[in-house]
């Protein structure tokens, strides 16, 4: 329970802030070099704070049936979502409570909050785990498009150059 406490918290705080993107986009430039073995030049997202800020808000304001004309942030009436997996049913305050090591599928009818559990877990992934998540909805996807070029896609829009090994 303390962590959908905490999490809670540090998104409606807005802690989302420049230093943090900032200190996010520099941790993850390091790793990629590292890990990647490239010789990565300094990716443009250091100059875009502002938009990746921005973006992590976006995931968060929503329209509401009661709030049709005006977005809301979701954490004002968000409520952990339960999941069944298998035999076993728990309660998800961030992505890391899924246990899955392998993709998950998230089924449910029309209205029940499939988008909205995954722009949550979207905006306590950043600021939990310091990752930029890419949030990429499927609606949005056309025939003959790849899930990779849309991830990437994403990405550019917040200042990442990359390539799909990269990626």
């Amino acid at each position: 329970m303390l962590v959908a406490t905490t999490s809670t918290m540090l998104i409606a705080s807005g802690i989302a802030g420049k230093k943090l993107v900032e200190n996010v986009v520099s941790d993850l430039y390091s790793l990629a070099r590292k890990e990647a073995g490239f010789q990565l030049k300094k990716w443009k997202a250091a100059n875009h704070t502002d938009t990746i800020s921005k973006r992590i808000r976006q995931l968060r304001l929503v329209k509401t049936i009661l709030q049709s004309e005006k977005e809301i942030d979701l954490t004002s009436f968000y409520h952990p979502s339960r999941i069944r997996m298998g035999d076993k049913r728990s309660i998800v305050h961030q992505l890391a409570d899924l246990n899955a090591d392998c993709s998950v599928v998230i089924e449910g009818t029309v209205g029940q909050g499939k988008s909205i559990f995954l722009r949550y877990l979207a905006s306590v992934e950043f600021c939990m785990t310091r990752r930029i998540p890419v949030f990429i909805e499927l609606r949005r996807y056309r025939a003959g498009q790849l899930l990779v070029d849309m991830a990437l896609h994403e990405l550019k829009s917040l200042g990442f150059e990359m390539t799909q090994d990269v990626f």
